[in-house]
């Protein structure tokens, strides 16, 4: 009713005072209801006044005052001829005047009365409003600072546990197999990060673009292509310039904005050692751990992991060139071989140190006519499996110069080390309870093992110290 527009009103005022009109018409003797005690023109000034303020009362009053001057008299005077005349307007002069006057005063007195009212109470239904949006911003605020603590109590509460867990995930990189280590530089950086979808993209300079390399939290069947441009796109932006992108940079260049396809929060140049292998795409993540904190985090990890990227990245180079063993899985001879000078070629560059260590199962002979030669050979394999477990997943391992032999390539460990490994390697092997078709058998296991040195810089020269020990072993 309140919020009806001013002409709705009117129109109202208009039909409850003609209303009353009609229903004086039926009281001929007592024009404008001003003999006795009880006046509705007067009454419905002031419910007027009260209900929709001090104009509209007067308003009403008027109309009511129109009403009884002019259509009344008329109706009466069809109604019961002789009424209208002089005697009509001095009954209303003597009657009138007080009565309109003490309404006019009362209906300004409560229109006064209501409006203040009124305004009161838009007073405070607009405080009630203001309250109501402060309250929603603080809340908004309250949540916002929740978050934040509880990311910064995470952080606190994790900072030692994380140094161990971290030192564990790097740990898992030193794998020869490039998609493990992929995976668990996704799976580090989605735990310390808590991104949600994040990719690592591979450069193939010959066709000048990236594919997908690793993916996790991508959507089966999704839109996403699996293969961008180096030159429009932002993750070969990234590459090009080798430097880290961030979603607040799209504000300041417009060259990015142009290659953003929104799938870019925060992107890294990827290294495998000195060489940009490719990039780290970050499409999805918590608003609260998009920060600095975050950005050198991830940069960190990465540069944790390059080093074990490299050797991935080479491994897996040598090994597609060739076929494995098709019982052991193990790349043959010639791969390591040519790896290994590739790694000495490094290590004198670099005046790193770096050790071979070959390892053979001498009664595999034996083993061979008793259980078959493949369920023999499942020995190497397992075999190799113990030493990736032992050497912690830093060594290469292939088969050497025999089907019973496998060798070992360490980087960054000298001779002492290879002496200590060796050791523990038999050490192991002993321990371990080793079984050929559920029955228990035992590994008769010679090990040689040499190092780079200032007296011996070829690989000829190496392996043939450690076939020398290896043989001394078997006298």
């Amino acid at each position: 009713m309140k919020s009806q527009k001013p002409i709705t009103r009117i129109g109202e005022l208009f039909l409850f005072s003609i209303a009353i009109g009609a229903a004086n018409c039926f009281f001929r003797d007592n024009p404008g209801f001003f003999r006795g005690s009880f006046n509705p023109y007067l009454l419905l000034a002031l419910v007027v006044a009260a209900y929709y303020g001090k104009y509209y009362g007067i308003l009403s009053l008027l109309i009511s005052s129109l009403i009884i001057a002019l259509p009344l008299p008329l109706a009466l005077e069809q109604l019961k001829p002789g009424t209208w005349g002089p005697s009509y307007w001095n009954r209303l002069l003597s009657a009138a005047p007080v009565p309109l006057a003490a309404t006019l005063v009362s209906a300004y007195i409560l229109g006064l009365i209501r409006d203040a009212r009124e305004g009161a109470l838009a007073g405070a239904k607009e405080r009630v409003r203001l309250f109501s949006r402060q309250k929603g911003e603080l809340l908004k605020q309250k949540r916002v600072l929740q978050t934040i603590n509880r990311e910064l109590e995470q952080r606190v509460s994790r900072q030692q546990d994380s140094i161990t867990a971290l030192h564990s995930e790097i740990q898992e990189l030193y794998s020869v197999n490039l998609d493990k280590a992929l995976e668990t530089i996704l799976g580090t950086v989605q735990r310390f990060s808590g991104a949600e979808t994040v990719s690592i993209w591979e450069a193939h300079p010959q066709s000048k673009d990236l594919h997908v390399a690793a993916s996790r939290g991508w959507e089966e069947g999704g839109s996403r292509p699996g293969v961008v441009s180096i030159d429009g796109s932002i993750e070969g932006w990234v590459l090009r310039n080798n430097t880290i992108f961030s979603l607040k940079m799209l504000g300041q260049y417009e060259n990015l904005r142009q290659m953003d396809r929104g799938v870019n929060i925060m992107t890294f140049p990827v290294s495998a050692g000195r060489k940009i292998w490719g990039v780290l795409n970050i499409a999805d993540m918590p608003f609260e751990k998009y920060n600095l904190y975050t950005e050198k985090l991830i940069t960190m990890i990465l540069a944790l992991a390059a080093p074990a990227l490299e050797r991935a990245v080479e491994y897996e180079a040598v090994v597609t060139q060739a076929e494995v063993h098709p019982v052991t899985g193990l790349p043959a001879f010639s791969q390591f071989f040519s790896l290994l000078n590739d790694n000495l070629q490094r290590a004198r560059r670099n005046r790193e140190t770096l050790s071979v260590v070959i390892l053979e199962l001498t009664n595999i002979p034996v083993l061979s006519e008793t259980y078959g030669r493949d369920n023999a050979l499942q020995l190497i394999s397992q075999l190799a499996g113990q030493m990736v477990i032992l050497s912690r997943n830093k060594a290469n391992i292939f088969h050497y110069k025999d089907e019973s032999q496998i060798v070992l390539l360490f980087p960054n460990l000298d001779y002492d080390g290879a002496s200590l490994f060796s050791l523990e390697a038999l050490n192991g092997i002993n321990q371990r309870e080793w079984t050929v078709n559920e029955h228990a058998v035992n590994l008769e296991v010679t090990v040689g093992y040499a190092s780079l040195s200032e007296e011996q810089m070829e690989a000829e020269g190496l392996l043939q110290i450690a076939e020398n020990i290896l043989e001394m072993q078997k006298v």
